[in-house]
């Protein structure tokens, strides 16, 4: 198998393989069916990378090598700007690399260079199609040699990264503007010890957590842990809940109306978006722009939906 090849499997997967070898193949996730593969590649450009053993795949026949390859003929484009910006997300990490950066063995683009003992400076790097994007930050590492080990093997997942930034490389210059902002960052955190990074990134959630407090508190809400309740009427409750994920460190916005006396009797409830995401990673948002957010669609919505049942 090697760069360039078409490659499907068995529940009729298209791939195309960026990198590879007889053992390992590095490719890019496709879908089930040509018309759906080209608007994603073309329009949405929604791929993962994954590390799959050869032996899972099976070659495409020839009819479905012929239809993909004249799309692409059609479109001449198409798999310039795909290489393109494939193959700045191997200089990229090539790069890193010669800095002496880790590469985790079994998540690519997931990289760490050791600060002290107990901390490491995290960058990972995906490929989104028509962008880069990086995220970048410093994280704790236990003493512990199954959690070393486990660290080595696997690298550190964005959302377990003790203190976070992110950017995006669109352009070349952003590429210059992203070191300077991992300089940056690193100048401002790489001497602190475990406990200090575990503090900072404890009064960052409080602001977060504290944006909605600021908004709701005027309007009479109640705050019971990250939950904040007010009272509709003498029947209907009005309550709103910052949930954090059992599985990740990322945070849900839910509002229901509920019967004082009845708590399973539910009559409006919705999760709100930002960014059109269901989730908040309340360490990338940029505070400033998710307080706009908070007042100009959030509140406005909670104050209809309170207004229109009570």
């Amino acid at each position: 198998i090697s760069k360039g090849d078409w490659i499907k499997d068995d529940f009729n997967n298209y791939y195309l393989v960026i990198a590879g070898d007889i053992d390992n193949s590095l490719i890019k996730l496709g879908f089930n069916s040509i018309f759906q593969f080209r608007n994603t590649l073309i329009s949405n450009n929604n791929f993962e990378y994954e590390r799959t053993s050869l032996h899972c795949f099976r070659n495409l026949n020839e009819d479905e090598l012929i239809k993909i390859n004249e799309y692409f003929n059609n479109n001449r484009n198409a798999y310039d700007e795909l290489i393109k910006y494939n193959d700045k997300y191997f200089d990229l990490c090539l790069r890193l690399k010669e800095k002496g950066f880790i590469e985790s063995l079994y998540n690519m683009g997931h990289f760490n260079k050791s600060l002290t003992s107990n901390t490491a400076l995290i960058i990972n790097i995906k490929d989104y199609g028509k962008y880069i994007g990086l995220v970048y930050g410093i994280t704790t590492v236990s003493d512990a040699e199954e959690y070393k080990n486990f660290f080595d093997r696997l690298g550190k997942p964005d959302d377990e990264i003790t203190l976070k930034k992110s950017i995006s490389i669109v352009r070349e210059e952003d590429e210059t503007k992203a070191q300077a902002h991992i300089q940056d960052f690193l100048l401002q955190y790489k001497d602190l010890s475990k406990e200090e990074l575990l503090l900072v990134s404890k009064e960052n959630r409080k602001k977060f957590i504290n944006a909605f407090n600021v908004l709701l508190k005027p309007l009479g809400f109640k705050k019971k842990s990250n939950k904040w309740s007010k009272d509709i009427n003498d029947r209907l409750v009005f309550n709103f809940y910052l949930s954090k994920s059992q599985y990740s460190d990322i945070y849900y916005m839910d509002t229901w109306i509920n019967s004082k006396d009845n708590e399973n009797e539910i009559s409006y409830s919705k999760r709100y978006l930002y960014k059109d995401c269901s989730y908040v990673d309340w360490q990338l948002i940029d505070l400033d722009d998710f307080n706009i957010y908070l007042k100009e669609i959030f509140l406005k919505e909670i104050e209809i939906a309170i207004k229109n049942n009570m």
